[in-house]
């Protein structure tokens, strides 16, 4: 009798684990561009051990199955990316202003670096206290981009350290939002999305982009104190626009005027 209960139990929770997962993968195919073979293979086979389990459970669990699966498909968010002054957080201000919720990415990491969190800890005692705002105590962003900015190992350790920590919070603001309160339109904006492969949690992922020219102008004129070449080596620090835009679902044209970008954000996310 026991290990009848325990196969069960375990049965059930492999039940809400295979449909959950379902769910999301279905709502994630659904809002790729151009699906790849390989995808189509995987989810016709995940699809068809979910509906195989489904056929052969009792009714509580096939009814649980069918709730894992709604609940997959709703922490599918739009993921929303650009480059450096492409106009990202201008979509995210218009999105915000028609009603949208949007999880900050940049908001979270500041966040997780509030003096006193562990990730706080971890990154002084790796990068030392030149890094500390003697006025505040708190770590000088500008001090610590200062530091990793031209040196790859020193900035893949940073991430090392700060990525685990944003993950988990975009996740529960992610549950909290689509679960918890239920809200309908719920959007992730990041700007390295593609780079933490946080991609394939998002759908549709849509793409913010203009020209290196453009961007470069755009640089210049909001931020004075800093050379040209400096801003030129910024942009192309990053994940190349055009490899973002072949990799995007959705792509928004921002070389031309805010009227324009607004109507195509209006016309995708339907606002």
């Amino acid at each position: 009798m026991l290990h009848s209960n325990i196969f069960r139990s375990l049965l059930g929770c492999s039940l809400f684990l295979v449909n959950f997962v379902t769910g999301f993968v279905l709502a994630k195919y659904s809002t790729m561009r151009q699906p790849r073979p390989v995808h189509k293979v995987a989810f016709v086979l995940l699809l068809m051990f979910s509906l195989c389990s489904l056929y052969t459970a009792s009714t509580l669990h096939f009814f649980v199955g069918l709730l894992s699966t709604y609940a997959g498909a709703r922490l599918l968010v739009p993921g929303l990316t650009g480059g450096l002054a492409t106009g990202k957080s201008t979509v995210a201000s218009y999105l915000k202003r028609n009603g949208w919720t949007v999880i900050d990415a940049d908001a979270i990491a500041k966040g997780v670096l509030k003096r006193g969190t562990p990730a706080f800890r971890q990154v002084v005692n790796v990068f030392g206290d030149v890094i500390i705002d003697p006025s505040s105590g708190d770590i000088d962003r500008v001090r610590l981009r200062e530091v990793v900015f031209h040196d790859t190992s020193k900035r893949r350790l940073l991430n090392r350290i700060t990525h685990p920590w944003i993950l988990v919070t975009i996740l529960w603001e992610v549950v909290k939002f689509r679960l918890c309160l239920w809200r309908q339109h719920v959007v992730l904006d990041i700007p390295l999305l593609f780079e933490t492969h946080l991609n394939l949690l998002c759908g549709p992922v849509t793409v913010v982009a203009a020209t290196e020219e453009v961007q470069l102008r755009r640089l210049v004129a909001r931020d004075t104190s800093s050379p040209k070449h400096t801003l030129q080596s910024m942009i192309r620090c990053q994940l190349p626009l055009k490899e973002k835009v072949s990799l995007a679902d959705i792509v928004l044209d921002n070389n031309s005027t805010l009227d324009k970008l607004f109507h195509q954000t209006k016309q995708y996310f339907r606002c």
